[in-house]
């Protein structure tokens, strides 16, 4: 037995590297025709480089070696334009990471205009532009004039003319509906998940607002750090 399960075991890691597909460690015993086929039916999905889909079943954009039945589950969930299952899961690996360090980028901006009493930078964060998310230089709360920050509350107001939220499903002229209430799940507030993530919230002209929705108008472009 001992010598099946691990030559069971070196097939299960050769699939794996080949089509990216984990079979995850189980007794020979369990090797029943049902899994075999599931196996059979997803090699050929990758080979033949059959589309996917983007989303995993959790709605969220699927990353690394997915088990057969996951695999079959996003052939069959495939749409129109979806790209095979290596291609989508290297799609989808790059698009995580550049939104993570986008993200990341911008929060580690700083104001660095001069304090008022010291002429030291303000270490603080800049307000957030759409389009641009927290631009080092651009002034802090308390460093932004008056006329930027009438700006950005004209940019916010144009966007919730322009568009409805695909978050929070506020419509055109409507402010996002921000959840207030303790101990909700996202989704028990209503929120609709965008691009396989909840909707984040950023303040913008003073009043807070989803980030897909600003995106609609202002799409960002992705940029994985070095």
């Amino acid at each position: 037995m001992e010598i099946a399960v691990n030559g069971f075991n070196r097939e299960a890691a050769r699939i794996e590297t080949e089509y990216g597909i984990a079979i995850y460690p189980e007794r020979v015993g369990n090797m029943h025709t049902d899994l075999a086929r599931y196996i059979e039916v997803a090699i050929g999905i990758v080979a033949r480089k059959l589309p996917v889909a983007v989303y995993g079943a959790d709605s969220r954009r699927w990353t690394g070696p997915q088990s057969p039945r996951q695999v079959f589950a996003l052939y069959e969930a495939a749409g129109d334009n979806t790209a095979d299952y290596l291609t989508q899961m290297a799609l989808n690996t790059e698009r995580i990471k550049a939104k993570k360090d986008d993200l990341d980028r911008s929060l580690k901006q700083k104001c660095l205009r001069p304090k008022t009493k010291t002429g030291e930078p303000c270490q603080m964060r800049p307000l957030y532009q759409a389009g641009v998310g927290h631009q080092e230089g651009f002034g802090c709360w308390r460093h932004a004039t008056d006329k930027e920050k009438l700006e950005l509350e004209k940019s916010r107001i144009s966007i919730e003319v322009k568009t409805g939220c695909p978050g929070c499903k506020a419509g055109p002229g409507e402010a996002c509906l921000i959840p207030t209430e303790d101990g909700l799940t996202p989704a028990q507030a209503g929120l609709t998940m965008v691009d396989g993530e909840w909707p984040r919230v950023r303040v913008l002209g003073g009043v807070e607002i989803h980030v897909p929705r600003i995106e609609l108008i202002h799409p960002r472009v992705l940029e994985p750090a070095e």
